[in-house]
């Protein structure tokens, strides 16, 4: 895989150190992915043309086990990871679907919330899991719920998201294997959102060693 891709986001940096080394380049490429999607929604003024790019995106995914368009070094780097298994095309679609959800007029409603924590948040946690465990799913549309609300302008949208973050989070996994590392830290950044940095950055330095959040 030549194409390493970079990471904005430190917090996903952070948790990519406690990755296994073997897997490490996956995750940066899914992340990585993630980022570019969330950039053409905030990129995007009229709801048609974003609409129009994710579609495109979307499309590409869903067709990566066929082969990826020449001249996206994203998608030719994610390509062989789905030919080998390790990533299904179906799902990263749908992560850019659950992106899509946001593009709708604001306060978002809680059907437009739903969408976006369940295929965006729910979708790269399962996908960068190397197994399902109880709670997962729930951990990852939390975690999306609340890196929304701290991103967006809309406060009405930002505190129904974190409403439902706590929901989520609540019954989300706490204990989580060793090559799961790395979804541990986000949550339990998810889980500690609004305390100090110092706190914070405990908190997910102790997920990232132990598993638990």
């Amino acid at each position: 895989m030549s194409f390493t891709p970079d990471i904005v986001d430190p917090e996903r940096r952070l948790a990519l150190v406690y990755a296994p080394k073997a897997d490490r380049a996956a995750l940066a490429l899914l992340w990585a992915l993630d980022e570019r999607l969330g950039a053409i929604v905030a990129g995007t003024h009229e709801e048609m043309l974003g609409t129009i790019r994710l579609a495109w995106w979307r499309d590409a995914l869903a067709a990566l086990d066929q082969g990826a368009p020449a001249g996206e070094p994203l998608l030719e780097g994610l390509a062989p990871l789905v030919r080998a298994g390790r990533f299904d095309a179906a799902r990263l679609s749908m992560v850019a679907e659950g992106w899509r959800a946001l593009l709708a007029p604001l306060p978002l409603d809680d059907d437009a919330l739903d969408a976006f924590a369940a295929l965006r948040g729910g979708g790269l946690f399962l996908l960068a899991g190397t197994d399902e465990i109880a709670g997962m799913a729930d951990a990852g549309a939390g975690w999306a719920l609340v890196d929304l609300a701290w991103r967006i302008s809309d406060r009405a949208t930002a505190e129904r998201a974190e409403a439902q973050a706590h929901a989520l989070l609540g019954r989300s996994a706490r204990r989580w294997p060793a090559a799961m590392r790395p979804l541990a830290v986000l949550a339990a950044l998810a889980h500690a959102r609004g305390a100090n940095g110092a706190t914070r950055m405990l908190r997910a330095i102790w997920a990232g060693a132990t598993g638990r959040c």
